[in-house]
Formats: C-alpha cells, sequence, structure tokens
C-alpha cells in the first residue's frame, strides 16, 4: 500500500488553508484597529474580528471534515487489502511501534512489550490523536514521517480488535482463585477487580489535591458481600467515575462523587473497560445477596427439629416417654 496515497479531497485542503489566511489576516486587522482607538476601533475593529472569528471557525471545521476523510480513505483502504504482510511501522522520538496480524510490539524508553489484539482494553481516538489501550493504560500512535500513517495503523488496530472483541463474551466469569480479573491505570490511580473484591488504589498528587479536591491516598478494599449498590457514570465533558456504596457510606445531594474515596474517575477512553467492570461488579453483588437471603435448605430425608418435637409429643400423649423424658429431649432440640 501506498502510505502517502491517502489524503483530504482538495477542495478541503484549499478551503483548509484559504479559511486560515482569511482567518488570521482579518484578525490581524481587528487588533490593528482597536490599538488606533477612536472612529477606527468603533466602526472597522469589529467587523474584521468577526470575519475572523468565523474565517477561523471554517478553518478548524475544514480540519476536522478533512481528518473524518483521511480516516474514512484508511478504512477503506486497510478492509480492501486485508492483513498486510509487512504490516505498519511507526517510529517517532522514542518510541517504535511495530504493528502486524500477531499484534502490537511497542517500545518506549526502554518498555517494551507485545499486545496481542485479543488483550487489547480500547482503541480510541481524541481528535486527531490515536491511542490504544493495554492493561488499563493509553499509548499513542506517532509517526513522525507521515502522519497519514497513524490512521491507517489506527484503522488496522480497530478493524482487529472489533473482531477478536466479537468472539469474547461481553462479562467475564469470576474464578474461585484469587487471581485478578481487571487492572485500570487512570492518571496514577488504579482500579484492581477480583472475584470477590476490588481496591482502589490513589496516589497524592497536585492533580488530586488541587483539583480534584481529593486527600485520600493509599489502598482501599471493597468486598461485593457488604456493598448496598454500585453506581456508574458514563464519561462526556467531565470524566466518569465508578463509586461504590455500602451501609453508612456518603449519599444524597451534597455528596460529591468526585472527591470520594469510594469511586474511581477514568477518562473517555477507558469507558468501554469501564462499563464491562461495573456490569461484572453489578453481577458480583447481586450473587452475594442473593447467597445472603437464600434460606438454608434441609436435606431430603433429614427430619427437622420441629418434626421431632412433634413425635415426641405425640410419643408423650400415649404414655409411651414420660413428661421428664420429654422435657429432656426438648431442651436437647432446642438448646436450651
Amino acid at each position: 500500500m501506498n502510505k502517502n496515497s491517502v489524503k483530504a479531497p482538495v477542495m478541503l485542503r484549499i478551503l483548509k488553508w484559504a479559511s486560515l489566511i482569511v482567518g488570521v489576516a482579518f484578525l490581524i486587522a481587528g487588533v490593528a484597529y482597536l490599538g488606533q482607538g477612536g472612529y477606527a476601533a468603533e466602526e472597522f475593529a469589529p467587523p474584521n474580528l468577526l470575519i475572523g472569528a468565523v474565517g477561523m471557525a471554517v478553518f478548524a471545521l475544514a480540519c476536522w471534515l478533512s481528518r473524518k476523510s483521511i480516516d474514512k480513505q484508511s478504512a477503506q483502504a486497510v478492509a480492501a487489502q486485508g492483513n498486510p504482510q509487512q504490516g505498519y511501522r511507526l517510529i517517532s522520538k522514542n518510541t517504535i511501534c511495530l504493528i502486524s496480524a500477531e499484534g502490537i510490539d511497542y517500545t518506549h524508553e526502554g518498555e517494551h512489550f507485545h499486545a496481542r489484539y485479543v488483550e487489547l482494553d480500547n482503541v480510541h481516538k481524541f481528535g486527531m490523536v490515536y491511542y490504544f489501550m493495554y492493561k488499563g493504560k493509553d499509548y499513542q500512535l506517532q509517526n513522525q514521517a507521515d502522519r497519514n500513517v497513524e490512521a491507517e495503523a489506527y484503522a488496522y488496530i480497530l478493524q482487529q480488535w472489533e473482531r477478536v472483541k466479537a468472539e469474547r463474551p461481553a462479562v467475564k466469569e469470576a474464578t474461585n482463585d484469587d487471581q485478578q480479573i481487571y487492572f485500570v491505570d487512570c492518571a496514577g490511580d488504579t482500579l484492581q477487580v477480583y472475584s470477590d473484591y476490588c481496591i482502589i488504589t490513589c496516589k497524592r498528587s497536585a492533580w488530586n489535591l488541587l483539583v480534584q479536591d481529593k486527600f485520600f491516598n493509599g489502598e482501599k478494599k471493597f468486598y461485593y458481600a457488604d456493598l448496598t449498590s454500585v453506581q456508574f457514570r458514563e464519561p462526556g465533558i467531565t470524566d466518569g467515575y465508578i463509586e461504590f456504596e455500602y451501609p453508612g457510606s456518603r449519599s444524597g445531594k451534597d455528596h460529591n462523587a468526585y472527591t470520594s474515596e469510594n469511586a474511581f474517575q477514568f477518562a473517555k477512553g477507558h469507558a468501554p473497560l469501564m462499563r464491562e467492570i461495573y456490569n461484572f461488579i453489578d453481577q458480583q453483588i447481586r450473587k452475594a445477596k442473593q447467597a445472603k437471603t437464600q434460606p438454608v435448605q434441609v436435606a431430603a430425608g433429614q427430619p427437622s427439629n420441629l418434626d421431632e418435637l412433634k413425635k415426641l409429643k405425640e410419643l408423650l400423649d400415649l404414655g409411651v416417654v414420660t413428661q421428664e423424658e420429654f422435657d429432656a429431649k426438648k431442651s436437647q432440640l432446642l438448646g436450651l
């Protein structure tokens, strides 16, 4: 595949650069009129600034449409080509990313790993920046020589990941051992999920203290049998979160989950994995509640203490046993 063949349409490229030139020119003119003051600032500055702002808005729209066009062409090219024999080689400062049909080999400043597509947590993008998530951590796809290769590589990884994702169950089954089932790392805070409990680890950082107003530092373990519910909020303008509630935990209108030590925050790229974790934990809480409320079953053919007392009373009425014998046996059965 010719890596340089994927480009935005000519008209979009012309619109992008023309709007940029017009926008910058009118903004400069508007600022210049403002600097003059008086009549020029009142009459000429506002329309120039308005036209400049519109030009920059058109430039931003043209950039977005160009990237959408490149993404679409890349996806079509990857679908037509199938599995590339040579794969993709992305090279940037201190990073080498080799992408093939077997998976991703990623090297960055001494860190190296091989990730199979079935092991990826998510594949997503933010604007014109592409990521894949492995073991709860985002890794960026970067190529200094040709940025268009990033779009093609992203489209190929997304295609492979969606294929293997369709083959695995939506919710993992809990195992009887104490093996870790999920792990998420978001800005240094981690969430570890096991079959019977989960652990939130929060690090005391400037972001947590100043921005999130979160003073909790350390680990907190939550056993599913002790939880009453689990809350989940999708990320939007703000981060999403998953919060655990138990008897005595804070709730209500004045409660802020973003500062709670019982909540774990996550960004938009973590949303699919966190939704899967939420479903798993909710399932485990329901199982724990069901185990608590399920009545103890008496084995078939084995008489209960009440049945024994009924038989003894019948024997007492028939005169087979004495009152003293009946009282002694009754005390034994009732544990008195």
